[in-house]
């Protein structure tokens, strides 16, 4: 995990998960992350695709600190508004909730003891627990395509800080019919 080098904080949280040597995937996909190149990645489950977008994106958010507010949000704290809305630099887009939840749990092991806050939303289960965690500041949003619509729409979440976008299983999103969605999350703004 040294070539490039990922940043110390990251590295010591991969090692707390006692990983030792990155998987073909994340090899060759950490540079092209880290060097703000568009990848796309196929590769069987349990190959490490989820670290390989992880480590290079938690990598860059611990090497650059936190985003300067936007300019047209005066009040915004880290991640927040006073107007309660989120603004992330990540955001990763899951077909399902079960996907969503299980990124999530990785990039919380990943962030972990730093100031990164990391957040899922997820359709089919109550949004009022899920708009509590997004309140409190979210640096890294990972959701299914149509719960992060309806936060759109509702004006929770903003994406004007967003630099890193992740589509987990593009494939899947559309056979499952969450084109539109995608279209309209990345015409956003």
């Amino acid at each position: 995990f040294t070539s490039p080098p990922l940043e110390a904080h990251l590295l010591s949280n991969i090692e707390l998960a006692r990983y030792s040597t990155p998987t073909p995937v994340q090899k060759f996909s950490i540079p092209i992350v880290s060097n703000g190149r568009d990848l796309m990645a196929c590769a069987q489950t349990g190959s490490g695709k989820t670290g390989g977008f992880l480590f290079p994106i938690l990598s860059e958010l611990f090497k650059h600190g936190p985003s300067p507010p936007p300019p047209e949000q005066p009040g915004y704290t880290r991640g927040m508004s006073r107007s309660r809305k989120a603004y992330p630099v990540g955001l990763i887009l899951a077909p399902t909730r079960e996907l969503a939840s299980q990124i999530y749990d990785e990039a919380r092991k990943f962030a972990y003891r730093s100031w990164v806050r990391p957040c899922v939303v997820y359709g089919g289960a109550d949004i009022s627990g899920q708009l509590r965690q997004i309140d409190r500041g979210c640096d890294l949003l990972t959701a299914t395509p149509g719960r992060l619509v309806d936060l759109l729409e509702r004006g929770r979440v903003s994406l004007c800080q967003t630099r890193y976008l992740v589509l987990d299983e593009a494939d899947r999103m559309l056979d499952m019919g969450f084109e539109p969605q995608i279209r309209r999350i990345v015409e956003q703004e």
